[in-house]
This record gives C-alpha cells, sequence and structure tokens, in this order.
C-alpha cells in the first residue's frame, strides 16, 4: 500500500516518513492574490506530478483522510482522490 503524508512542517512529514507514510509531500507557498480554490488546485496537481499519482487505476489514491479541517487542505485531498476513492474529514470536538 502507499500512504501519502502531507503537511507543511518538515518534521512532521521526518515523522511520518520513520512511522508509516511511503511518500511525502511539502504544498508550495501561495503565489500573491492567488484564491484558495486556485491553490488546492494547484498544490493537487503538484502532488499528482511529483508522486505519478493519477485519477484512475492502480497509481490512483483510493482513500484521502484529512485531520486538518483546513479548507485548503479539503479541498486539495478531494482533488487528489481517484475517481470513486473516498475522503475522509476527520477531526476533534
Amino acid at each position: 500500500a502507499r500512504i501519502v503524508a502531507v503537511d507543511i512542517v518538515p518534521s512532521r512529514i521526518e515523522f511520518a516518513l520513520n512511522y508509516a507514510a511511503t511518500d511525502s509531500f511539502i504544498p508550495p507557498a501561495f503565489d500573491a492574490g492567488e484564491t484558495k480554490i486556485a491553490y488546492s488546485q494547484r498544490a493537487a496537481t503538484l502532488l499528482k506530478e511529483k508522486l505519478g499519482v493519477t485519477e484512475r487505476g492502480p497509481n490512483g489514491l483510493d482513500l484521502v483522510i484529512d485531520a486538518s479541517g483546513a479548507e485548503v487542505c479539503v479541498q486539495m485531498g478531494i482533488f487528489v482522490a481517484k475517481v470513486g476513492g473516498t475522503y475522509v474529514q476527520v477531526s476533534r470536538l
């Protein structure tokens, strides 16, 4: 199985890679004047290109779990899940 860790904090990426992640991705910074949705689409495209993720088939991401709750992370998660894949939003009360 492939487990992709995504975070903006390198130490969290390192932890994930030592724990269970097989791949990692640090999203880019926002471009000046970029909308949240445009950023999410750009970051998702970069992740797919860097890691060879496809929208269908065995190189697609079957399951995306987001524990951040951040709007751009939710959007990015939906954009990277493969067609017919599952997106799960985890939060604590």
